[in-house]
């Protein structure tokens, strides 16, 4: 498995630290197997595979399965709950909202490293700076989220990011049911 997917795989729960897949992983696995052949499966993900089309779009019916492995992910929920009490953000505002209360999160999934060693260091030539951002959180954590129905909006490679024009907010079903 390639490295950034075995990553990834790892941090939604689907593999553990040896690369073996988790019991959870297993019954994902076998839910979509019930539901669609192998091979019909790995086509369609194929197709999706540098589009714009949306995952949930493609298979509505499985925005569950969507919901549940981006829940997996520890930054989900809090970027979730900011985007309830602040409603939509900006990529300066949610991370300056984030390091409120989940330092960790704004730091380690957003700001790269060395830019910030504490809440009180971030200001907002930190923040607007679009070199102060890693991909990971742009582009890739904001990507499944958009993937998976959570955010209407996808993300941005690093490379043409307008930090005040990075836009995040919520689709409406997770707004108003208070979550995925």
């Amino acid at each position: 498995m390639a490295g950034a997917a075995k990553l990834g795989a790892r941090a939604f729960g689907l593999i553990d630290t040896d690369g073996e897949v988790t019991s959870w992983g297993w019954e994902l696995l076998e839910n979509i197997l019930e539901q669609t052949h192998p091979e019909a499966y790995l086509k369609e993900l194929k197709q999706l595979q540098n589009s714009r089309g949306r995952f949930v779009e493609q298979r509505p019916e499985w925005e569950s399965f969507g919901g549940s492995v981006a829940r997996r992910y520890g930054a989900t929920e809090p970027v979730i709950e900011q985007l309830q009490k602040y409603g939509p953000l900006e990529l300066p505002d949610l991370v300056s909202r984030l390091a409120e209360d989940h330092w960790n999160i704004a730091n380690r999934l957003f700001l790269k490293d060395g830019v910030a060693e504490s809440p009180e260091e971030i200001t907002d030539g930190i923040l607007w700076d679009s070199d102060s951002y890693r991909g990971a959180g742009v582009c890739q954590f904001k990507g499944i989220l958009y993937h998976f129905g959570v955010i209407n909006m996808p993300g941005s490679s690093t490379d043409y990011l307008d930090p005040g024009a990075d836009h995040w907010e919520l689709e409406p079903h997770i707004n108003h049911e208070g979550g995925i």
